[in-house]
């Protein structure tokens, strides 16, 4: 995988880096890539001319590189249309029935329930620390 920064400027090749691999083919034939992958950084806010100056930079990166899989819809981005769909979309936080728009109703459902019994109660004292990293 070949993940390129369109944006989100936290992970992945700089698209203009994509020049320096077109012109390095070679390494790209001893260990094809199975997708090329990008992440939008404002889908959830339904900001489509910041998400379409991602998906502009993101066929521009991947254009006259081999052929494989593309990957830019996460959650929020497969309510953008089909031009964000590509061949496969990673529907992350929405599988676990989040809401992946912002200030829209929730168009998930719910997937699952936990319960289970209370097995013990305790009472600490102020300022104990309680849980992983002493979080409470």
């Amino acid at each position: 995988m070949i993940h390129f920064d369109t944006g989100m400027h936290r992970l992945g090749l700089l698209v203009d880096d994509a020049a320096w691999l077109r012109e390095n083919l070679s390494l790209l034939a001893r260990i094809p890539p199975l997708l090329y992958m990008s992440h939008l950084s404002a889908a959830d806010d339904l900001d489509f001319d910041r998400c379409e100056l991602q998906r502009g930079a993101f066929v521009k990166a991947v254009s006259g590189l081999p052929a494989t899989k593309l990957s830019l819809a996460n959650s929020a981005g497969v309510y953008l249309g089909e031009n964000y769909l590509f061949d496969m979309v990673r529907p992350g936080k929405a599988t676990f029935g989040i809401n992946p728009i912002t200030g829209r109703q929730n168009p998930m459902l719910q997937p699952a329930s936990v319960m289970a019994p209370i097995i013990q109660v305790k009472t600490m004292k102020r300022g104990a620390p309680v849980g992983y990293s002493s979080t409470y």
